[in-house]
């Protein structure tokens, strides 16, 4: 079975209320890239990120199809409200390097990002004759047209002792973080710095128009843990969107230091002295887990996947705005419950723990990465659970976390909204991916179903929930999208696979922006792919039922009469008797309609 989906136009009915999709088509492959080299067209992407402005920047291999022959890579952004623009190509000369250099590739596992200001990160490979073995990874930052390098292999670090200079391809990263003022953070290796030959790890801000600033190095001794205490190694680095403070994990050395209790999350409150560097929140190994009063400690703090940790982008993380995995050590604690996931100051779940509102039995078993966290402070995860009664099967699901009260959204063996009857979320491990939170509690995720008519070419897809908190379908493998904007021209594709899912935060790479908008590239069953943007919408009323949705109109209208005369259930629930479509269904919609949209 096949969903028909056109773009900018009605998309998919959420099963339970009445969410709604659009979508916009960004590029697509066999487009000509605009403002590349000669002949130069689309040929395959790699994930897409989205700002909150809305702006689309993504990675491109290009391919001059009238010649059959391959142009490399390159980097592209609609950032800054520009038309879709080239940030960088193989064989361009890049900003700030003299001499005989040229862009070769592009990160493809760092998938650049933008702010709303129109800044673009990426990471790139140089090749030239000045640009030998030990010089050719650089990091650039910028606007499209007037980027500018941070830092590059072989290049002295500012204010350290000459000879020790920046490995960029060797830092733990290089993961850039930013914020829309343009001020960014990230991981870099450092050469030489104890001594000939060495390599540690260090911790830049960079701010535009001053010199870079070094936050912590490997070695650097942390004053306000144990005496002695020293850096010895950094990374998962996040930025704050307020002021530009950085927030980061390390690990631990010295001689107090237990290899087993050697973890924290730390911020740097301004650069270079070492008292300026604070543990957050009690978030560190051998201190008091939170909630639990037997003399448990934490062991491993952020020892998952997803940097270890994620940050609000508003909340101060000393109060709370840091989400972390962990490891637990105690009295009564076993392999069944040592996984913790929480926000500093307080536990959202544990390994072993009841799952609340599920039957009795279902207990979590394993959390795939830390929490994300809203401006308000809510937290959305992904979590495998067993039941008592058959621990060898994994249920995955996706929760909501509201200030300590505990929502599933998405678990495996319920229905999947916006799929036929008896499809639902696939049991077994890992089936839901991670979710993504915007900045007003919307999550999005990726998923795998089963059921009546799911095969292998329609099992997988994304699902987000709108302003209501209601679960949407957003895009799944088999639907038919029409690719061409143009009105009365349908070029129709079939989606054969979904691409990647960015979930970053804290000034990282992320493909679900604040305004309920999903970047993703997508495959289609005639070999070509597309960047595309979902915008998961909310009707404003019960009869908001047709795009533009916000607007009550005549499209409204015939949605309503084709729904009537199809007993939709939609219409059966606007009035009394709610589970028959009737005339006071009639009366009820008539009444609606004219009161219009709700003032905000």
């Amino acid at each position: 079975m096949t969903r028909s989906v056109a773009i900018n136009v009605l998309a998919v009915a959420c099963a339970a209320a009445g969410g709604q999709v659009s979508l916009r088509v960004v590029a697509v492959s066999g487009d000509r890239a605009p403002g590349a080299s000669q002949g130069a067209r689309f040929d395959r992407f790699v994930t897409p990120t989205i700002n909150n402005a809305g702006d689309v920047t993504f990675f491109a291999f290009l391919r001059d199809t009238g010649n059959d022959l391959g142009l490399g890579e390159s980097v592209w952004t609609e950032a800054g409200g520009i038309a879709l623009t080239k940030v960088a190509q193989s064989g361009d000369t890049p900003p700030d390097i003299p001499g005989d250099v040229q862009f070769h590739g592009f990160a493809v596992t760092r998938a650049p990002h933008s702010n709303v200001r129109g800044d673009v990160a990426l990471f790139a490979d140089l090749r030239g004759a000045d640009a030998p073995a030990g010089t050719r990874d650089a990091v650039f930052f910028g606007p499209a047209g007037d980027q500018r390098l941070l830092a590059r292999d072989g290049q002295q670090a500012p204010g350290l002792a000459a000879g020790i200079t920046f490995n960029v391809a060797s830092g733990r990263g290089p993961a850039i973080a930013m914020n829309s003022s343009g001020t960014t953070a990230m991981v870099l290796g450092i050469d030489n710095a104890s001594g000939p030959g060495s390599f540690d790890s260090s911790i830049w801000r960079f701010v535009e128009g001053a010199s870079p600033e070094l936050i912590a190095r490997t070695g650097t001794v942390v004053a306000n843990v144990d005496p002695g205490s020293e850096f010895d190694a950094l990374s998962g680095v996040r930025i704050r969107e307020s002021n530009g403070s950085v927030l980061f994990r390390g690990d631990l050395g010295g001689p107090n230091i237990n290899p087993f209790l050697d973890t924290g999350l730390f911020a740097s409150r301004g650069v270079g002295l070492p008292e300026n560097i604070v543990p957050i929140g009690g978030a560190f190994s051998g201190n008091m887990a939170y909630d639990i009063t037997n003399g448990t400690i934490f062991t491993d703090i952020g020892f998952f996947q997803g940097g270890g940790f994620s940050l609000s982008s508003s909340i101060d993380p000393l109060l709370g705005g840091f989400g972390f995995t962990a490891e637990l050590v105690g009295p009564g604690i076993s392999l069944d419950d040592e996984r913790s996931i929480g926000v500093v100051g307080r536990e959202i779940a544990r390994s072993g723990t009841q799952a609340p509102g599920l039957e009795s039995g279902m207990r979590f078993a394993f959390f795939d990465a830390p929490p994300r966290i809203d401006l308000e402070g809510r937290a959305a995860f992904s979590a495998d659970m067993q039941t008592l009664s058959d621990p060898d099967t994994f249920i995955d699901s996706v929760w909501l976390d509201t200030h300590g009260t505990l929502l599933p959204i998405a678990v495996g063996g319920r229905p999947a909204p916006g799929t036929a009857d008896g499809v639902t979320f696939a049991t077994g491990f890992q089936t839901l991916s991670p979710p993504a939170i915007n900045g007003t509690g919307q999550l999005a995720f990726r998923g795998t179903v089963e059921g009546p008519g799911v095969t292998d070419a329609n099992d997988r897809g994304f699902w987000a929930t709108n302003d209501n908190g209601e679960l949407v379908l957003a895009l799944r493998e088999g639907d038919v999208i029409d690719i061409n904007p143009q009105p009365n021209i349908t070029i129709n594709r079939t989606i054969s696979s979904l691409g990647g899912f960015a979930i970053d935060d804290g000034g990282r790479a992320r493909s679900f922006n604040d305004l309920g908008q999903l970047a993703l590239n997508v495959s289609f069953t005639d070999g070509t792919e597309a960047i595309i943007v979902a915008t998961i919408e909310t009707p404003c009323s019960p009869v908001d039922l047709s795009a533009p949705f916000g607007v009550i109109s005549n499209a409204d209208v015939s949605a309503f009469v084709n729904r009537f005369f199809a007993d939709d259930p939609l219409v059966a629930a606007l009035a009394s008797p709610f589970d028959v479509v009737s005339n006071t269904d009639v009366d009820e919609f008539v009444r609606l309609f004219f009161e219009g949209c709700p003032a905000e």
